[in-house]
């Protein structure tokens, strides 16, 4: 994957400002700019490159390679025979041959991740609704509970919501 550094236009012209979303520019601005201005677009830039290096992932070796996934985009994970898949915001999904308890190991360290069944880990972040038996999520995926855990897995959910998490 590419790293990708931001372009900012600084122009006299606006006649490029179309052109510049093909290089995704973050911005173009017309000059004269008050040093106001500047600064607040500077600011908002510094902003959004500390956030993107400070967003928690983990690496994992998938079928198709080394993968970075962010913590954000992460729904849950299960494990099916040897194969362990990471499902995504997105709909994709990752399919990694790694042990499970590797995979809890490295994702139970975030404080939105639980584990309803030895087989799955979910993100709390996308918890829609937590029933008798199951965890239906906002991707409408449903994730079983352990019978007997259901309390337990309720007051997780009930002290990370607490805390001021999404």
């Amino acid at each position: 994957m590419i790293k990708r550094h931001p372009f900012l236009f600084l122009s006299a012209s606006p006649e490029f400002a179309l052109e510049s979303y093909a290089v995704r520019a973050v911005n173009y601005v017309l000059k004269p700019i008050s040093s106001d201005k500047l600064f607040s677009i500077l600011d908002e830039l510094v902003e959004q490159i500390e956030a993107e290096k400070n967003e928690d992932a983990i690496i994992v070796k998938s079928t198709e390679g080394i993968q970075k996934i962010l913590i954000s985009s992460l729904v849950f994970v299960e494990v099916i025979g040897r194969n362990v898949l990471y499902h995504l915001l997105s709909g994709r999904v990752i399919e990694c041959i790694e042990s499970f308890s590797s995979a809890c190991d490295s994702l139970l360290k975030f404080n939105c991740f639980i584990k309803p069944h030895r087989s799955y880990l979910v993100n709390m972040q996308y918890i829609e609704a937590i029933h008798h038996n199951q965890i239906t999520l906002r991707t409408l995926s449903t994730i079983p509970i352990v019978q007997g855990k259901t309390k337990d897995i309720k007051a997780q959910y009930l002290a990370y919501q607490m805390e001021g998490n999404d």
